[in-house]
């Protein structure tokens, strides 16, 4: 004989649904749902600042926006046009310094070289001033209590000489007036093709009156050695400018010969 099981609770004996919501049983008898039956709500936790992303997108919109005109607000940059310096073609003879007399305000002097030589008002300005018969260009001496010549050459700052600009410490507009004028006065009166010490005592000192007549304030230096040089600085440029053509013509004919001779031979 078989033994008989024994009776289960009242309590289990009866069917449970599948989605169980007994309310009258007791507490400790509820089943825990599933997890997909409960309702959770979105939570987010704080983050750590270190775990943010802290950028544009965490700026609120006029923020931004106002941030975004502040930074690229402001005024157009100014670009920096340094002067060009006129090339020497590969003059044989050491060149001026980056800096020399003539070729450093070479553009601006183009520019206003084309302007009439007006009088105006300013310690440069030209006057009826005349220089005394017995005026010596050859002599500079510091007894004379006239402005001394430096120590070197012009034009060579680099090899104990000096540049004529800085020394004389002229106002642009005055520096080049008077450059120009000696400038035209050296076509008219000398010849560009030599060299300073090659040319005529007689038209230099002709050049040199005629500037200091012009300009006073040249009567303020021993010896009015500012126009001389100008001169110098002046035939320096024109006379490595006409070696240079006459090199590069002399090349050309060559060329042409042997070109020609060439073609006689075949």
């Amino acid at each position: 004989m078989r033994p008989t099981k024994p009776v289960a609770d009242s309590s289990f004996s009866r069917e449970i649904p599948p989605f169980y919501n007994y309310a009258g049983a007791s507490s400790h008898h509820a089943q825990p749902a599933p997890l997909f039956q409960n309702e959770i709500t979105l939570h987010q936790p704080s983050k750590l600042l270190a775990r943010q992303e802290i950028g544009l997108k965490s700026i609120p919109g006029p923020d931004r926006h106002q941030r975004t005109r502040i930074r690229f607000h402001g005024p157009s940059s100014v670009s920096r046009i340094e002067p060009r310096k006129p090339g020497r073609g590969g003059s044989d003879e050491p060149v001026y310094s980056a800096e020399s007399d003539h070729g450093e305000e070479q553009d601006g002097e183009e520019q206003a070289g084309e302007e009439q030589d007006e009088e105006e008002q300013g310690p440069l300005s030209s006057r009826s001033s005349s220089l005394p018969p017995d005026w010596n260009f050859d002599t500079d001496s510091e007894d004379d209590g006239l402005i001394p010549k430096p120590p070197g050459e012009v034009g060579r700052p680099s090899r104990g000489g000096y540049t004529l600009k800085t020394v004389l410490g002229w106002p642009n507009k005055d520096y080049l007036r008077i450059k120009r004028f000696i400038k035209q006065a050296v076509r008219d009166h000398l010849d560009p093709s030599i060299k300073f010490s090659a040319q005529p005592e007689e038209s230099i000192k002709v050049v040199q009156t005629l500037a200091a007549n012009k300009f006073s304030v040249l009567s303020q230096y021993s010896a009015c050695w500012p126009a001389t040089d100008f001169i110098r600085a002046e035939l320096h440029y024109t006379c490595s400018r006409a070696r240079t053509d006459k090199r590069n013509k002399d090349a050309a004919i060559g060329k042409a010969m042997r070109k020609s001779n060439g073609k006689r031979k075949k």
